[in-house]
C-alpha cells in the first residue's frame, strides 16, 4: 500500500532525470550489500532475462519504481522478509528508442512488413 500512497502520475513523454521509470537502467543496492546491481525496469510481459530485467510487479521492482537517486525504501520479499533498497543511479539505456514496450515493437514490425 505504501507504493500506491507515494505514486505520482506524470506525462510519460517527459523523462524525469534521476527517477526510476519503465525501460531505464536502475542501479540499486539491497540491504546494504557490498555489490550493487543494475537492471532494466520492465513490465512483466517484457521480462526476458532475470539477469538484466526487473519486473515492476516483483516486490523489488514495485519498490524501486518512481524512486529517485539516493532514496531508500523498505519492501517485503515474496518470502515475507523485510528488506531495504537504495537507488544509486538511473539512466536511459543506450539505444533507448529500441526499448519500446513489446506491443509497440510488434506493431512497428507489422507496419514495416506491410509496406
Amino acid at each position: 500500500m505504501s507504493e500506491i500512497r507515494r505514486a505520482v502520475v506524470f506525462d510519460t513523454s517527459k523523462r524525469i532525470d534521476g527517477v526510476a521509470c519503465i525501460n531505464e537502467w536502475v542501479t540499486y543496492r539491497v540491504d546494504g550489500s557490498r555489490q550493487s546491481e543494475s537492471k532494466i525496469l520492465v513490465y512483466p510481459e517484457e521480462l526476458r532475462s532475470d539477469q538484466i530485467n526487473l519486473s515492476v510487479l516483483s516486490p523489488l521492482g514495485a519498490a524501486v519504481l518512481g524512486m529517485s537517486i539516493g532514496r531508500r525504501m523498505k519492501f517485503f520479499s515474496i518470502e515475507g522478509g523485510v528488506h531495504s533498497v537504495i537507488v544509486e543511479n538511473v539512466v536511459a539505456p543506450a539505444g533507448a528508442p529500441l526499448l519500446f514496450p513489446l506491443k509497440a515493437r510488434r506493431e512497428a514490425s507489422r507496419a514495416s512488413r506491410a509496406r
